[in-house]
């Protein structure tokens, strides 16, 4: 049996600037290690604004194609700025709000512009193949991931690649393509293909008995230790068998904030204190949640999980009305979803974005004009992007300037940073460059700045360990040069409050029974090294 997803895309020449226009975003991003970089959030978002008021300007009536996901799109991206606004650590989490907002724009500018559906998947077959290309250099080097920042994420693409290769009307070139596209994809190590093998038949046959065979498949799968091959050679490390811990971490960190969660992007700090210990490279540390759905349910709470789990719901509610291409993507992203966290780098989201652009088949539009005030408008929302951009850029000038050791120049550029775009990581900058000054002039108003600095880094992310962490090591540095009778009780505290935050990091402790050491509190520091046996039973190196 031939498997078609439909007939072969004819490109007209006048789609050419709009696939084009369309396709930079992902590129670029994509590139850029699959856009993990703050830098391609910021650029990502301004792009999409920019792309989108130019085409209003152009055009004196607007029409907006419909798409049964512009809706849950709209509610996912509104409820990402809820859990922002309720956040402990809202400017960290601002960070996340901008790039889900940024998803919305390019998907309402898609909606506006209207590429060809066809040209469009193809554009983005085209980066899956530049990506395949970055894959042969990888060989013999352990897992592939292309340009992307990790294996897991990088699959995405590859399946894409894989599934769209259906499409070519060359046998020779459909069938080599589909097979180097496989066969990387097994090199990303990621269980996600053996999910596909499992489904790939269900929507290739159209079987009934695949719909009640497949799921208990799949449920196996979910239960086998990464990677592939250690899958297959019955080799597993320690850390391959906690994903349910990990998954128990994630719903333990989400119960602490039920509603609205910690914030977007502040899974990693979180979840700290709710770490175990694995022994292994990872340790005890866990940046996702391993589950999209758990992730953000820590992240954002029931508001940010139900939003994206209504995505899903109207995808499934228009199943039999969704072409059959984008039905197995979007079906490989709901179960990939479910053990691992395929949407966390920009780069798959917007081919995600993609997918439920075509996905739609409806052929209404909404006529819509818009005034010329809210294009002023809504060209000034650009400043959201702009703002941290500019700090962004001055943030890393200054850094060039310390390291050059320019110091005047490094703190003018930093206090500017710090101004515009007041993130703890440009505050603690600013600190070190107002320390590094003292030690030049001996003015204690540069000590005493970089003192109030670490104070508002803490304030600014209230559930970051490492922030108090260093406002420790700070009191310890200059202990001799702060009026504060005091001072090594308070030092103390800041060490408590990061151990509070992350009471599973053997190396606080081990500070803190040094700290009591130095002070002759021996009864105490022997009752941290008790704890510290009893919470680290095995030999464990941070």
């Amino acid at each position: 049996m031939v498997f078609s997803f439909s007939e072969k895309p004819k490109i007209k020449r006048k789609d050419w600037i709009k696939i084009i226009v369309c396709s930079i975003p992902i590129f670029c991003i994509g590139l850029y290690k699959g856009g993990a970089a703050h830098l391609a959030v910021y650029l990502m978002g301004l792009y999409a604004i920019i792309l989108l008021s130019v085409f209003l300007f152009i055009n004196q009536e607007s029409r907006i194609k419909k798409n049964r996901f512009l809706l849950p799109l709209a509610i996912f991206t509104g409820a990402s700025l809820t859990v922002t606004l309720l956040s402990p650590a809202l400017l960290s989490s601002m960070e996340g709000f901008l790039e889900y907002f940024a998803y919305l724009i390019f998907f309402t500018a898609l909606l506006l512009i209207k590429p060809d559906k066809k040209v469009l998947l193809l554009s983005v077959f085209i980066f899956c193949l530049s990506e395949l290309v970055v894959c042969f250099f990888q060989l013999g080097s352990g897992r592939v991931s292309g340009t992307y920042e990790y294996a897991n994420f990088f699959v995405f693409p590859l399946i894409f690649g894989f599934l769209y290769s259906f499409k070519l009307g060359n046998k020779t070139i459909r069938y080599s393509l589909m097979i180097l596209f496989f066969v990387f994809s097994v090199l990303t190590g990621s269980r996600i293909v053996l999910v596909l093998i499992l489904v790939l038949p269900f929507f290739l046959f159209e079987r009934k008995i695949f719909a009640l065979i497949a799921p208990i498949l799949i449920g196996l799968v979910l239960l086998v230790p990464n990677p592939i091959k250690k899958r297959v050679i019955g080799k597993v490390e320690v850390y391959s068998l906690q994903r349910p811990n990990l998954w128990k971490q994630a719903i333990r960190t989400g119960l602490d904030r039920p509603l609205s969660g910690w914030g977007l992007r502040s899974y990693k700090k979180a979840s700290l204190r709710y770490n175990f210990p694995v022994e292994g490279k990872y340790l005890r540390k866990a940046r996702i949640a391993h589950n999209e759905f758990l992730q953000f349910f820590a992240e954002g709470g029931i508001i940010l999980s139900l939003a994206y789990l209504y995505l899903f719901f109207v995808f499934f509610m228009n199943f039999k009305k969704i072409g059959k291409f984008e039905r197995i993507l979007i079906t490989v992203i709901f179960i990939h979803s479910l053990f691992d966290n395929v949407l966390y780098l920009p780069a798959n989201f917007l081919i995600f974005i993609v997918i439920l652009f075509s996905a739609d088949d409806s052929t209404g539009e909404y006529k819509v004009n818009f005034s010329l005030p809210f294009k002023v408008i809504f060209i000034l929302i650009s400043f959201i992007y702009l703002i941290p951009l500019s700090a962004y850029v001055l943030e890393k000038k200054g850094e060039i300037e310390f390291n050059s050791q320019k110091y005047g120049k490094a703190i003018y550029y930093l206090s500017l940073a710090e101004s515009l775009w007041p993130l703890p990581s440009y505050s603690t900058s600013l600190a070190t460059v107002n320390e590094q000054l003292f030690h030049e002039t001996g003015l204690l108003g540069y000590l005493s700045f970089a003192f109030y600095l670490h104070s508002r880094a803490m304030e600014s992310n209230p559930i970051d360990w490492e922030l108090p962490f260093k406002k420790y090591e700070f009191f310890k540095r200059y202990k001799q040069n702060i009026y504060n009778k005091d001072a090594a009780e308070t030092a103390e505290s800041f060490l408590l409050e990061a151990i509070e935050l992350n009471p599973k990091n053997r190396i606080l402790y081990e500070t803190l029974m040094r700290d009591y050491k130095e002070r002759g509190m021996e009864e105490k520091a022997k009752e941290v090294e008790h704890k510290t046996d009893s919470i680290f039973p095995l030999q464990l190196t941070n």
